[in-house]
């Protein structure tokens, strides 16, 4: 990982609240109480790595260490970043753009399953 990248992902850990993330397929399937608590973000940010570096940053931003978190949103007032996998499935990248949609799901829902 170069040093701008770096820089970059420690200060979004630094400078941005957690909106969500996301672990396991069957949120397409419901279960989670969905609610709009927030306003929508039009600006998204993908950030692609690694599974076990994604998994670092979101428990890292959810403070939730073993759990089997794949990705994970961050908003700003005018800037939500999604954390990702590179071979993340579509069902993943959605749940992480309703967040940054302004949904969020009570509890952990499946985030942490």
């Amino acid at each position: 990982m170069s040093n701008g990248i770096k820089i970059k992902l420690a200060a979004a850990i630094f400078t941005v609240a957690l909106s969500g993330c996301a672990s396991v397929p069957d949120w397409k399937a419901g279960g989670s109480d969905w609610t709009l608590s927030s306003n929508p973000i039009a600006e998204i940010d993908y950030v692609y790595a690694e599974p076990s570096v994604i998994k670092l940053l979101c428990e890292s931003f959810t403070a939730t260490e073993g759990t089997n978190i794949k990705a994970c949103a961050t908003r700003t007032q005018t800037v939500c970043r999604i954390y990702l996998p590179r071979n993340a499935p579509d069902w993943i990248k959605a749940h992480e753009e309703k967040h940054c949609a302004g949904w969020n799901h009570k509890g952990n829902g499946y985030a942490l399953m």
